[in-house]
């Protein structure tokens, strides 16, 4: 499908390609990582890898989905998991059926060496959410999708606007219908994530995100938005 012609927004010209929307920059990173991990294989994970948006964020995602109605045994799936951190906070919670998937081998290679560390069972698959054709990977559909950065590194490829339509449909393949995606962003606006994810997914909710003052006006350090799959 092509892109619609309200999937653009006014955020569009704010973003030009960047180093973080490559996977040579991921694969270089994931790399540095392996190599923290073997110099201090007993280190925190924030320690030995990078966590987007701190781990702040994470408690704020997993305690949401902790007090939801998910059950513990409800499918959930972290797409870009990269060191899988939010995956190991999900697990101390009772939940049992974690994926992580991404694009880059280093990123799997990080997980399921803290998750052999860890002694935490996770399903890790190299998986590409713009691959043509499209396949979910296996474990699909999940009841629950969790992105912490991904769409934001898509936002910031080339072609910004016809991928991050590709990343709409394939998390829409990945769910159960009235699955939930977990979108946390630090480029858009839970009025831009609606606006772009809303042919496919209903809006349920935001998780409330730390608060800035700039120039007399409140802002959030980051969206969290909530989406059911339609």
């Amino acid at each position: 499908q092509g892109v619609p012609p309200n999937f653009f927004t006014m955020a569009d010209e704010d973003f030009d390609p960047s180093a973080r929307g490559t996977k040579q920059y991921w694969d270089e990173a994931y790399e540095r990582e392996l190599g923290n991990l073997e110099e201090n294989s007993d280190a925190d994970i924030d320690d030995v890898s990078e966590v987007w948006f701190t781990y702040d964020s994470i408690k704020r995602v997993v305690a949401w989905i902790a007090q939801s109605q998910l059950l513990k045994e409800t499918k959930i799936c972290d797409v870009g998991c990269g060191n899988a951190a939010v995956l190991f906070e999900l697990a101390k919670k009772g939940f049992t059926a974690l994926t992580g998937v991404d694009y880059s081998q280093g990123a799997i290679d990080l997980a399921a060496r803290l998750a052999a560390r860890e002694e935490v069972p996770l399903a890790l698959y190299l998986h590409d959410l713009l691959a043509e054709p499209y396949v979910p990977p296996p474990g699909a559909p999940f009841g629950c999708v969790i992105d912490r950065g991904t769409f934001d590194a898509i936002s910031l490829t080339e072609a910004s606007a016809e991928n991050r339509r590709r990343y709409v449909l394939a998390a829409h393949s990945m769910l159960s219908p009235g699955g939930l995606l977990v979108l946390t962003s630090c480029n858009w606006t839970k009025a831009e994530v609606q606006a772009q994810f809303g042919g496919e997914f209903d809006y349920v909710t935001d998780v409330e995100a730390p608060q800035f003052k700039f120039g007399g006006r409140m802002g959030a350090q980051y969206s969290i938005s909530i989406l059911s799959r339609r």
